[in-house]
């Protein structure tokens, strides 16, 4: 399996190109623009580059993408709901 932007954590561009990606998927998904639930920005304002990739609301539910850096060739993907807590 080819790893979309594996880079993404040493590399902003790369981060910013795999977050649009998400941003594009979630549209493509859900129908809608994406918007941010909430800000991923430090007290001054700088953008945080890390796994945590995007976050939105959707039909009242918060959907996040978080992106481990590829640590094998097998896709891994985990969701959760209100029953998982």
């Amino acid at each position: 399996m080819k790893h979309l932007y594996s880079d993404f954590l040493r590399d902003k561009k790369v981060h910013s190109l795999n977050e649009a990606f998400y941003k594009r998927l979630l549209k493509a998904v859900t129908g809608s623009q994406p918007v941010p639930y909430f800000r991923k920005v430090y007290g001054n304002g700088r953008k945080i580059y890390d796994d945590h990739i995007f976050n939105t609301i959707h039909n009242d539910r918060i959907l996040q993408i978080i992106q481990r850096e590829p640590a094998s060739e097998q896709p891994v993907l985990k969701g959760f709901n209100r029953d998982n807590f």
